[in-house]
C-alpha cells in the first residue's frame, strides 16, 4: 500500500464523478471532499477530475490520480 494512503481505508464521495462512490482514502480524496469544495454534476466532475489524474499518472504522482 502506498504510504500517503491511510489505513482506513475508504469512504463515499461523489467527488470523483458527482455520483455517489466508494473511494480510497488519498490526498486526492481529501481535497475533493474538503469543506466549501464544490461538485459539478455528473458528467462534468468526471470529466474534470479525470483531467486532473492524466497528468498526475504521468508524473508518477500515485496520490493524485482517482482511485
Amino acid at each position: 500500500m502506498p504510504p500517503h494512503w491511510k489505513e482506513t481505508g475508504s469512504q463515499l464521495t461523489k467527488g470523483f464523478t458527482g455520483r455517489l462512490a466508494r473511494a480510497i482514502d488519498d490526498r486526492l480524496l481529501e481535497e475533493l471532499n474538503a469543506e466549501g469544495t464544490t461538485i459539478l454534476p455528473y458528467p462534468l466532475q468526471r470529466r474534470l477530475v479525470r483531467n486532473l489524474g492524466i497528468p498526475g499518472e504521468a508524473a508518477g504522482r500515485s496520490d493524485l490520480p482517482p482511485l
